[in-house]
């Protein structure tokens, strides 16, 4: 051999050893007395007897443990129902080992693994969650399962990412068309036994829509047992200030290559929001309170039914339909002051408001794996319709003080609308040898229409009609690439191209307003893990967030004589960038350091003009800039005891480009949780929940919200043989859950204290029956971001 190969191969030897610092490679299979593999074996590398690091076997009972060149050392292979086994390597070895454990002599007859593995996993685009090894998540619903994912935060009316806003939220990858009290109530259908795992998607890629900066939860169900029946029935009764509950009851049938699955669920109740405003401007102050009860009384069905043609070949149907009245009864008191102080005059408002809304959504999907090497084709097709309209009657009684006189009122708001979306998606996943590969496309077509009126006793001073309406038009390629560049370095990128063409017609505006505008949405993933325990990953992303629906409609909402709300037609969509350092430290232990800055952002804005009237509308009127890290770690090296934590800290910055208000807001926050569960006796389930959160002062917009702290206290036990659990939870013991902002103006300040009756008792019973896996198909519904925008 030539002396420079010797040299080569002596430079690559010592490169390699340098960039291994001095660690070998240990590989082999695990398996039992009969030769069949043990997967997810827990394998712990001793030196001494101490532990020094640990692997899990794959799911064919495979393992690779990076090992020190320090012999001799010790493995220690160990699974539940097995006897733990010990092997001493006293050099290194090139040769798979092979490694039989022996069934433990008080094994049952049916042995369930479970709790082998971790409780976080960081993977390349998205951090996962598996419940299924936590006694905190046992026996819950699916909403309750969401909040106490690490970096969640799961309020009463949404959930979101500590420190991203919030976030929508998938079943199985398939989007769901809902929000609010809505979603809370279709999670509580599904039950936390049927979930293996919450997936965190802080960084969406390619594939999925480019709207929202909050990113996305996604939520994997448990496989489908064949030739299964299982269903469950549960009940809700909470108690604020006014009683509440709800009822839902699921069925799951698979048989054969029928598979069907229907919820059904009622709800009824209402809660007590107290408001508090004042707006100073100009040496002049107005005082508002309001209270009010706001009823939610709801019916909504799924049902999904799917048919497995072959192995290969599947094809399905999901329609979901809900009805809903949330009626508003309430109280309303306005008081303006002069520069003295002095109560010029005040307005009392009895407030009437009737609403229903009819929901219907229909998906059609196809799904065919074209080859054994995992190269797939999915297709949906997607219908949904929104019927949404209102009677708000307000009857007001004006008294100026200053002229002594009294003037009374009548304001009648009614709209009708419609909206109605139309999609088509294509998805096509194609593995190589060189990179995984996957493509796909998106059309939908979006119609809102709408006819509003106002009347009031003034006469046609204020009386006037509109119709409005809104055509969106959506189409999206993308192209996404997955490449294991080694055992330890992985990369994605992806680029989605989105042409978005609209059209507003209303009667209040001179003339239609068109926007045609094309967009790329890059996303770069890089992932480095050294090892089992730890990683490094770095991503970057564009995404978008167009307006809502109903904040387009330029149609005035009046509350009072001098208070109304409207939308804005002129509304254009906000570019964000956002990169991510996420780190791994150990299987418990995550952390995330992000940055995001949003261009051409809007929010309502409340004003008063010239006239006096205080209006608030939605305004593109303000860039923010983010930065902060997280930190996520749960402690459970104790068997009775499970902690989760979270600690993150940010700086938001806001630069207002409208002269009345503040030029730049900006504020460093923290936020800071615990939630912690306490299993008080293994056989009945007994287990005791205290959860705190707390929040410095925060910037959202120009507003900067002040300190917010809630304590939440329960309590689960299961019974007859665990098919039956019930839950007693007590939500913001010390009423402390407050919504309060402030806005600077160059002139005044606009300020808001909130309460929204927060503080409850919740009673909750929950029975199950027939087999315990439920039937979760892989449906990704085609129109979820245009749904979420209602």
């Amino acid at each position: 051999m030539h002396p420079s190969k010797h040299l080569i191969i002596f430079l690559m030897a010592l490169l390699f050893s340098t960039l291994t610092y001095g660690q070998l490679v240990i590989k082999g299979t695990v398996l039992n007395n009969n030769g069949q593999p043990l997967p997810f074996t827990s394998i712990a590398v001793l030196k001494d007897s101490v532990k020094i690091s640990g692997v899990f076997a794959d799911q064919n009972g495979n393992f690779s443990a990076n090992v020190p060149n320090n012999f001799p050392l010790q493995l220690s292979f160990k699974i539940i129902g097995y006897q733990v086994k010990q092997a001493v390597i006293d050099r290194p070895v090139d040769s798979l080992i092979r490694v039989v454990l022996m069934p433990n002599v008080k094994v049952l007859s049916e042995v369930v693994i479970s709790g082998q593995k971790p409780l976080l996993e960081r993977k390349i685009d998205r951090y996962v969650f598996n419940i299924e090894n936590s006694i905190a998540a046992a026996n819950v619903d699916a909403f309750d399962a969401v909040s106490l994912t690490p970096g969640v935060l799961a309020d009463n009316n949404s959930i979101g990412l500590i420190g991203k806003g919030n976030a929508r939220v998938m079943i199985n990858d398939r989007l769901i068309q809902l929000s609010g009290n809505d979603l809370k109530d279709y999670l509580r259908s599904f039950n936390s036994s049927d979930i293996a795992s919450i997936e965190v998607i802080t960084s969406p890629p390619a594939k999925y829509d480019a709207a929202g900066s909050g990113g996305l939860i996604n939520i994997k169900l448990k496989g489908i047992r064949k030739d299964s029946f299982s269903g469950s029935l549960s009940g809700r009764f909470n108690h604020g200030y006014y009683p509440g509950g709800n009822g839902t009851g699921t069925l799951n049938l698979n048989k054969r290559k029928w598979t069907v699955s229907n919820s059904l669920s009622l709800s009824n109740g209402s809660i007590k929001p107290i408001e508090s405003n004042t707006f100073f401007l100009n040496s002049y102050q107005r005082d508002e309170n309001q209270t009010r009860r706001e009823f939610n009384k709801s019916i909504s069905d799924r049902l999904s039914v799917d048919y497995d043609f072959s192995k290969t070949t599947n094809v399905g149907i999901e329609v979901f339909g809900s009805i809903s009245h949330p009626d508003i009864n309430g109280n309303d008191h306005l008081n303006f002051r002069s520069t003295a102080q002095a109560l010029d005059s005040a307005i009392s408002s009895v407030i009437l408001a009737k609403h229903r809304t009819g929901f219907f959504s229909g998906n059609i999907h196809f799904n065919q794996v074209l080859d054994k090497k995992g190269r797939k084709l999915a297709f949906n097709a997607d219908y949904f319709n929104n019927d949404a309209n209102f009677r708000n009657s307000t009857h007001t009684v004006n008294q100026n003080y200053l002229t002594n006189t009294v003037a009374t009122n009548v304001l009648l708001n009614t709209s009708d609308q419609t909206t109605r979306s139309y999609t088509g998606k294509l998805d096509i996943d194609y593995p190589t040898a060189f990179a995984t590969l996957s493509g796909g496309s998106k059309y939908s077509f979006n119609n809102v229409n709408s006819y509003t009126s106002f009347q009031s006793d003034l006469g046609s001073v204020m009386n006037y009609t509109d119709r409005f309406q809104y055509d969106e038009n959506i189409f999206a390629l993308y192209a996404n690439a997955k490449k294991k560049v080694s055992k330890k370095v992985e990369f994605q990128a992806g680029l989605r191209l989105e042409d978005t063409r609209t059209k507003v017609v209303s009667e209040s505006i001179p003339s239609a307003i068109k926007n045609n505008y094309l967009n790329l949405f890059p996303s770069v993933y890089l992932n480095f893990t050294p090892n089992d325990n730890q990683g490094v990953s770095i991503n970057y992303n564009r995404r978008i967030s167009r307006p809502y629906f109903r904040s387009l409609n330029p149609f005035r909402f009046y509350s009072n004589e001098v208070t109304y709300s409207s939308g804005n037609p002129y509304l254009q969509p906000s570019i964000a960038q956002n990169f991510e350092l996420n780190l791994t430290q150990s299987r418990n232990l995550y952390c995330s350091i992000y940055y995001s800055k949003a261009d051409d952002s809007s929010k309502e804005l409340t004003t008063v003009n010239e006239d006096g009237i205080q209006i608030t509308t939605p305004l593109n009127y303000y860039t923010s800039n983010s930065y902060g890290a997280g930190v996520y770690y749960i402690y459970n090296q104790i068997k009775w005891w499970e902690s989760s934590n979270a600690v993150n800290g940010f700086k938001y910055s806001v630069t207002s480009d409208i002269p009345q208000i503040a030029p730049s807001v900006s504020q460093t926050s923290f936020y800071m949780s615990s939630q912690n569960t306490f299993l008080l006796n293994q056989k009945s389930g007994l287990r005791v929940s205290v959860n705190a959160r707390y929040s410095t002062p925060f910037v959202d917009g120009v507003y900067k919200y002040s300190s917010n702290f809630n304590l939440n206290l329960g309590i689960q036990t299961s019974l007859f043989a665990k098919k039956v659990t019930g839950r007693l939870i007590v939500n913001d013991l010390f009423r402390t859950q407050n919504n309060n902002y402030q806005a600077n103006y160059s002139s005044g300040f606009y300020r808001s204290n909130n309460y929204y009756d927060r503080r409850n008792v919740a009673l909750s019973l929950q029975y199950r029956f027939g087999n315990k896996k439920v039937s979760g198909k892989d449906i990704k519904n085609s129109n979820a971001a245009e749904t979420q925008r209602l």
